[in-house]
Formats: C-alpha cells, sequence, structure tokens
C-alpha cells in the first residue's frame, strides 16, 4: 500500500509545506494580522471619540438647560422690577393727583366760605332795604 511513497517525496513535501507556511506567514498573515490591528485600534479610538463627543453634547445640553432657566429667572426678576416701577410710579401719580384733589377741594370750601360770609354780610347790609320794600309792598295790599 505505501510502496510507491518515498522518504524523500515525505520530506520534500513537509520543507516546502513549512516554507509555504514561513512564506505565507510573512507575506499574507502578519500584514493581514496588522492591519486586523490596526482596525480594532481605529475602532476603539472612534468609539471613545464617539463616547466623548455624547459626553460633551450631554454637557451642553445640560449647560443649555441651564441657561435657558437662568434666563427665565432673570426674565422674571426684570417683570418684577418693572411691575415694581410701574406700581411705584402708579401710586406716586396717585398721590399727586389726590393731594391735588384735596388741595382744591379744600380751596372750595375755603372759597366758599368766603362767598358764604360775603352773602351774609350783603345781606346783613341790604336787610334793612329789603325789610322797607317788603313792608312798603305789604302796606299796598
Amino acid at each position: 500500500m505505501f510502496d510507491d511513497v518515498h522518504l524523500s517525496t515525505i520530506l520534500s513535501t513537509v520543507v516546502i509545506f513549512l516554507l509555504m507556511i514561513v512564506v505565507l506567514n510573512a507575506i499574507l498573515y502578519k500584514p493581514l494580522l496588522s492591519f486586523m490591528g490596526q482596525r480594532d485600534e481605529s475602532i476603539k479610538s472612534d468609539e471613545a471619540k464617539v463616547k466623548q463627543d455624547f459626553e460633551k453634547i450631554s454637557t451642553v445640553a445640560e449647560e443649555l438647560e441651564k441657561i435657558k432657566q437662568s434666563t427665565r429667572e432673570e426674565i422674571f426678576q426684570i417683570k418684577q422690577r418693572a411691575v415694581e416701577v410701574a406700581r411705584a410710579e402708579a401710586e406716586t401719580e396717585f398721590n399727586k393727583k389726590k393731594q391735588e384733589l384735596e388741595e382744591k377741594m379744600s380751596n372750595f370750601y375755603l372759597n366758599l366760605e368766603k362767598d358764604k360770609k360775603n352773602l351774609e354780610e350783603e345781606l346783613k347790609t341790604h336787610i334793612s332795604e329789603w325789610k322797607n320794600t317788603l313792608n312798603a309792598n305789604l302796606k299796598n295790599i
């Protein structure tokens, strides 16, 4: 059965096989493994960059939310100050108008009192004339 198999053929086949492994290892396997290692490193670095970018985006989103909140608070404070200023101005204007009206009313009462006194004096001075005229008119009746 193994009559046509010679030791030299087996040795030459083994040597050729080992040479082929060495050549293929140098030409094909090492560059392929090196390329695959570089590719794995590139993928890992890309994943790390994506994670960093996601973290940056998350922090930026948080900062934006903080800015929005602080802006809302600032707007609320500005509105509150504006309302307070408007109230103070309105109250000041109201008090001025109230004081003006009180002064006008006071002047009106003073003038009314003066007019009342003048009318009373005029009536007192002319009362005797009116009495005489009234008596004359009563006698004529």
